[in-house]
């Protein structure tokens, strides 16, 4: 017989990254006593069902892994293939996992029963005396059967279960018991026809349901010298495992009520999500805002990066100072070290009188939000970088260092990995920036937040503009399948778009197609259907083709590029139409 043989399959396998929450939602349902955690195939914690979910509701239903949790159950990886009276000494309580070509196919808990049985198996030489010793006092029902089929020694606890003295059992053979129907089927008899462990349920003659383990004790020529058989109360099982579902339901509808409540507070800042990856990243900034690191926010243009750094800071401990931004690809090069430090009076052509407080002072004690931190110069990156360090920082044409307390969160559409390698941004100042990391999905990866982006943009636009208008039932479908590469903010503006333009009070689908023609409007195919002054057909042109260029490059230096001007009138023309609009 070999360790194979006597192994039961009550085991889960689970990946070592898996969470904890997920691992523990497998278990539901299952015969499913041990848990296995394993990284690359390779069995590295064992947990015990109940110690998993002990460690499960002592967690608060955080985001931890298995790798995560502390496990204190030793085990030992052995051949299934490996003979029996070859399986080691080893300490009580420990895990024995049959392996089979490099998989787990069983284990085998190392109890003092099973110590027992496989000493005895080794020597050959179990004896009723022994059964005796070892099965006296152990909880379970245990009844030893002869290779023949004759019950040689049930324990006190099987002899009450059974209802019959053991002076009148023992002798008696399993198939007689099973005629009587005292109990059937055996478990017992059924090792004896296919020589190998085995479970099955089996009824007592007062109708009660047990789970029966019976196994075969082999002799030196291979034949069954014994079986030795266990049972356990199958409406206790159910019971216990009713009560573990019942524990599961209620942490997940605590769960649940905690989200929905996180969730409103998250609207009261005009953050409206309702989809898995967003309810991800609210669990992360939830989980990040009171520490007070360094994050990176990183997507593509219009995925509501900048509210995201709103909400970090508004759910910190600096929540009462001040949130301050300043958006690095709109300011000139020459000018954005002046916005982001201050400079003293003096310090330049222009520069104010008494000089003038750089976005870090105005916001000390509170949150710094550095947008398209990507645009920032690299001469730039470097005092940044200083100042990160120690918190110290000189004025523009000062010589006096002053000290500020910021939290930085910063924020890019651009690649980072990318500017690093062709060396454009700093890869000290990343590390620093990014000791964490948000990436917000664009939001075609996102579609289950669409519904609830419509209905709060729809109440904006309505009340600014004192309307009520509605959306018909096939526009909304249309609004849910179209890709929006503009993401957040081009939904945004596209229904505000709808708002102005529809005429009645519901928007058809034909408005949404002239919306988004419109949308890429005007074409730089000029034509000219009509006669305007010249300064503001010039004006009209410059507009549109600083627009069109920072959208489509995506940063304030490549659209100078590709303009073929200075990165600062890029930054200056962009800041005005900003400020007009």
């Amino acid at each position: 017989m070999n360790l194979g043989d006597i192994c039961s399959s009550e085991y889960l396998l689970a990946d070592l990254e898996e969470g904890l929450e997920q691992a523990v939602k497998k278990l539901s349902g299952q015969d499913t006593a041990f848990v296995l955690a394993a990284d690359l195939g390779q069995v590295e914690k064992v947990f015990t069902d109940r110690a998993l979910l002990r460690l499960y509701m002592e967690s608060g239903g955080s985001e931890s892994t298995l790798e995560d949790c502390v496990s204190r159950m030793a085990f030992k990886i052995l051949s299934a293939d490996l003979p029996v009276e070859q399986v080691p000494e080893m300490a009580e309580g420990t895990l024995i996992i049959a392996l089979k070509d490099e998989k787990p196919v069983g284990v085998l808990h190392y109890t003092k029963a099973i110590r027992e049985l496989l000493s005895a198996n080794r020597t050959f030489d179990l004896s009723i005396e022994g059964f005796q010793q070892v099965f006296e006092n152990i909880e379970e029902e245990i009844v030893v059967s002869t290779g023949d089929g004759r019950i040689s020694y049930l324990n006190p606890k099987a002899e009450h279960l059974i209802g019959l003295p053991a002076k009148e059992l023992v002798g008696m053979s399993l198939e007689e018991l099973v005629e009587k129907k005292i109990f059937y089927p055996s478990a017992a008899l059924e090792v004896l026809k296919i020589r190998k462990k085995v479970d099955m349920q089996t009824t007592l003659k007062d109708g009660e349901e047990r789970l029966s383990t019976a196994i075969p004790i082999f002799d030196q020529n291979g034949g069954i010298k014994y079986t030795v058989c266990t049972s356990k109360n199958v409406g206790e099982i159910l019971r216990l495992n009713q009560q573990l579902l019942s524990k599961k339901a209620k942490l997940r509808q605590k769960d649940e009520e905690i989200e929905r409540m996180q969730k409103k507070e998250f609207e009261q800042m005009n953050f409206y999500f309702d989809s898995p990856e967003m309810y991800k990243v609210m669990r992360s900034i939830r989980r990040t805002a009171p520490l007070d690191m360094t994050v990176l926010i990183q997507g593509e243009t219009g995925v509501g990066k900048g509210i995201i750094a709103k909400s970090i800071h508004y759910l910190s401990n600096r929540r009462h100072q001040p949130f301050v931004k300043i958006n690095c690809g709109l300011i000139p090069e020459n000018l954005i070290e002046a916005e982001l430090f201050g400079y003293e009076e003096g310090a330049f052509t222009g520069a104010s009188k008494g000089g003038k407080v750089g976005k870090v002072e105005m916001a000390n004690g509170g949150t710094l939000f550095l947008d398209e931190i990507g645009d920032m110069p690299l001469p730039l990156q470097i005092k940044l970088l200083d100042f990160i360090q120690d918190s110290t920082f000189v004025r523009v044409g000062g010589v006096k260092p002053q000290k500020a307390d910021v939290r930085i969160i910063s924020a890019t559409n651009r690649n980072l990995d990318k500017m690093m390698q062709e060396g454009t941004f700093r890869q000290d100042l990343f590390y620093r920036l990014n000791v964490f990391n948000l990436t917000i999905p664009p939001l075609r990866e996102r579609t289950g937040d669409i519904p609830e982006l419509i209905e709060f943009f729809l109440k904006k636009f309505n009340s600014k503009y004192g309307l009520n208008k509605k959306l018909a039932p096939d526009l909304i479908y249309e609004l849910y399948q179209y890709s929006w590469p503009g993401n957040v903010r081009e939904l945004e503006h596209t229904l505000e778009r709808l708002i102005v333009m529809s005429e009645g009070d519901e928007i058809n689908s034909e408005t949404l197609h002239e919306a988004l023609n419109n949308a890429q409007k005007p074409s730089l195919n000029i034509v000219c259907n009509g006669i305007m002054p010249y300064k503001e057909a010039k004006s009209t042109l410059e507009k549109i083709l600083v627009q069109r260029a920072y959208e489509t490059c995506g940063s304030t230096y490549k659209a100078a590029e590709a303009l073929g001007i200075d990165q600062s009138t890029v930054a200056k023309l962009l800041k005005k139409y900003r400020a007009e609009n």
